[in-house]
């Protein structure tokens, strides 16, 4: 499965294929959930943590899991897992071929501060921490686990390197999830 066409045909002809979920309620939750929208018929095998759905895939226990960018790049430089698709709307600099959903706009990591902070220190903060993500230092560590800091310039014009932009952008994520959980409960 090289692509999310594949995944959903795949899923779909399978029935009873085993699809590995580290935690109710989380990404992979609601992905498998999309993918019976599109009419899968998988079996739902679920794991404590994403690592362990990882070794699940590899291992051939699971046909398939979700999970974040952070864990999978060594196994899919090892050709060990491939990756249909990328939650993010653009490809991480650590795995430029896979493609991406577009659609899904929920970043794999937010800073928040306590409600009624004041918006000085959340400019402060927000400063700071866009500074720190754009040293190399930082982006050595991060980029080559799939973590891209939203405060890259390039990525400034919705991303949490706005101040207020986060709340926008959860709403927005909120709303696309709404029907999935909505009908999950």
């Amino acid at each position: 499965m090289s692509n999310l066409k594949e995944l959903i045909e795949y899923s779909t002809k399978q029935v009873g294929a085993r699809f590995a979920i580290a935690g109710s309620g989380r990404t992979p939750h609601f992905v498998e959930e999309m993918l019976k929208e599109k009419g899968a018929q998988q079996f739902v095998v679920p794991d404590k943590s994403g690592s362990e759905s990882i070794t699940a895939v590899i291992g051939g226990q699971v046909a398939a899991t979700s999970e974040a960018s952070v864990v999978v790049p060594p196994e899919i430089k090892a050709g060990q897992l491939k990756a249909p698709s990328a939650t993010w709307d653009w490809r991480m600099t650590a795995a430029p071929n896979i493609p991406t959903i577009a659609d899904q706009r929920m970043p794999e990591v937010r800073i928040f501060a306590p409600k009624g902070t004041d918006a000085a220190t959340i400019r402060k903060l927000n400063a700071e921490l866009s500074a720190g993500t754009q040293t190399q230092e930082v982006r050595d560590h991060l980029v080559p686990n799939g973590i891209e800091p939203a405060a890259a310039p390039w990525r400034a014009l919705w991303h949490s390197s706005i101040p207020g932009a986060s709340a926008s952008a959860i709403s927005q994520g909120m709303q696309a999830w709404r029907p999935i959980k909505d009908k999950k409960g």
